[in-house]
């Protein structure tokens, strides 16, 4: 079941995904449950955001993506830091 709103689909249990005010969404688009869009996203047009989705913070997805369950964008990523060079 999904809800349509401003040509926009949305899952049943939108009312606990999170969409910044300041976020741009296509139309055409389909978000899922839980899903968080943060400050200064963007969304492309008939672009797929599913379950559980976290776009963080200034991110950018095109048109006609999809972005699968369980992705976090725009995040601090798994050690970027090299801490090799500090540590030995």
């Amino acid at each position: 079941m999904s809800i349509i709103y401003n040509k926009k689909k949305i899952g049943w249990n939108f009312r606990k995904s999170r969409v910044a005010e300041s976020a741009t969404i296509g139309s055409g688009c389909y978000i899922g449950d839980y899903a968080v869009i943060g400050d200064n996203c963007t969304i492309g047009d008939n672009t797929i955001i599913y379950d559980r989705v976290s776009l963080v913070r200034n991110c950018s997805v095109g048109n006609d993506c999809v972005i699968q369950p369980g992705v976090t964008m725009g995040a601090d990523g798994f050690a970027l830091k090299d801490w090799r060079k500090e540590n030995f």
